[in-house]
């Protein structure tokens, strides 16, 4: 979730980096999303296998239907043409109250069931979920030099996303507005290619194919006690770091879990097989919690 003021670059970033930065689909992966865009009516005559990752960006009007499926011939709807791939929902609070309540179900099972007069069928939906906002309905608080917001509209926007949908985002980053320098030319820092950071991605998912290879589940799903102690490999200080987070917020099972997810991934993305404290604290830093608004 990246929230920032309005033109700070939320949608160019997400728009431009992602599809650079997503590695090609596997064979499995083409045929699954190949499958699913011919069903939806929307490959090609002669096209053939889908190898680039799905980058799905909705309009905030999309319909529950649009958004999970359906109709008279229970056609595939956004969420599942984002499997294997990205979906970004831009400008998150504008959209319909019960467009972003049914990302529920897939975030968690990775699937959903879309139930017609017709009958029942289920689409796969195994996707990542990008979304955009601004921290307040004219897009400028803290600023109040621009923000005439009052505390109470602020909450309003922020409540039009439910505590459950929050969270199930892993990944939390405010965007600060880019200054005239940055605009002008100055000379940029040290900083790695789009290739370069693709590779990272690369060899990181090598590592966790690796590592769940012959296992029924994979980080979607929870796994047996000892064999998640396994696949995790966290030290005792980030077990420590991530207990103490847990007491202190009273955060829920499922935060819990998923914070060893990331940090596993950062671990990953360091080719480093323990998870270590500062990648835990990496983590609990992407995690969101409700700050004061005045």
């Amino acid at each position: 979730l990246l929230t920032g003021a309005p033109g700070c670059g939320k949608t160019l970033l997400t728009q431009s980096l992602l599809p650079a930065l997503t590695p090609k689909l596997t064979k499995e992966e083409a045929h699954s999303v190949t499958r699913i865009h011919s069903l939806a009516g929307l490959l090609s005559p002669g096209e053939g296998l889908k190898r680039d990752a799905p980058f799905r960006s909705p309009h905030q009007t999309a319909s529950i239907e649009g958004m999970c499926g359906g109709g008279p011939s229970c056609r595939p709807g956004e969420i599942s043409l984002a499997h294997n791939g990205v979906l970004f929902l831009d400008e998150f609070p504008e959209f319909r109250r019960g467009s972003i309540e049914v990302l529920r179900q897939p975030l968690e099972e990775r699937r959903i069931h879309v139930a017609r007069l017709n009958g029942n069928v289920e689409f796969p939906a195994d996707f990542m979920l990008v979304a955009a906002m601004n921290p307040c309905p004219c897009g400028y608080y803290p600023d109040r030099n621009r923000c005439s917001c009052t505390a109470d509209m602020i909450r309003r926007y922020r409540g039009r996303i439910s505590r459950p949908i929050m969270d199930r985002i892993d990944l939390c980053a405010s965007m600060p507005g880019i200054g005239v320098r940055e605009l002008t030319g100055r000379e940029p820092g040290p900083s790695e290619s789009s290739l370069q950071i693709r590779s990272r991605v690369e060899r990181a998912m090598k590592m966790q194919r690796k590592r769940f290879q012959g296992l029924a589940f994979s980080y979607n799903s929870e796994a047996p006690g000892d064999t998640a102690d396994r696949l995790f490999a966290l030290s005792s200080d980030a077990i420590t770091r991530l207990n103490g987070y847990a007491e202190k917020t009273g955060c829920s099972a499922r935060s819990y879990y998923r914070l060893k997810r990331v940090a596993r991934t950062i671990a990953d993305l360091e080719e480093n097989e323990t998870v270590e404290s500062r990648h835990m604290s990496e983590a609990i830093s992407y995690r969101t919690e409700e700050d004061d608004v005045s």
